[in-house]
């Protein structure tokens, strides 16, 4: 992933206005902080497919940013995992919507891959409308034949 491209710059930009310049972290505890990272709630390393998309982005302070993952080993501190159960990739949710961090447990079916994160606790939809694809990074999904969406 290139963080110094124009397109992370946009992207970035567009999160961070979105989460009204503040640490969503620091906000679940009514502190208003302001942000200065874009944070990958699911890894790009091990989770490139999801690089782009709005429901992986979340704004965060730098100290925040800090306790989501290991600086050396760069795997998920617990505070970063918790992240990642409360944003699972679209189940047929709106993927755009500001506050929107995903509910309820992952689905007990699914596939672990490698990664930095050694495949623990990875989930990729398979079967059923819960795996089509979004179309762009805008959010806009592209039904799957059959699923009536």
């Amino acid at each position: 992933m290139d963080y110094n491209s124009r397109r992370w710059a946009a992207k970035r930009s567009s999160i961070l206005k979105r989460d009204r310049y503040q640490c969503r972290e620091c906000r679940r505890f009514g502190r208003a902080v302001n942000a200065s990272v874009v944070h990958h709630a699911w890894p790009v390393e091990d989770w490139p497919e999801y690089a782009w998309f709005n429901w992986n982005l979340v704004s965060l302070c730098s100290s925040c940013h800090n306790a989501m993952h290991d600086r050396e080993t760069r795997v998920l501190t617990d505070k970063g995992m918790a992240w990642r159960r409360r944003m699972p990739p679209s189940s047929g949710r709106s993927l755009t919507l500001p506050g929107d961090r995903g509910a309820g447990p992952f689905p007990t079916e699914g596939k672990t891959g490698e990664g930095v994160n050694g495949g623990a606790g990875k989930y990729l939809p398979t079967g059923g409308c819960a795996d089509a694809a979004p179309a762009n990074d805008t959010g806009a999904k592209e039904a799957k034949p059959g699923c009536g969406t």
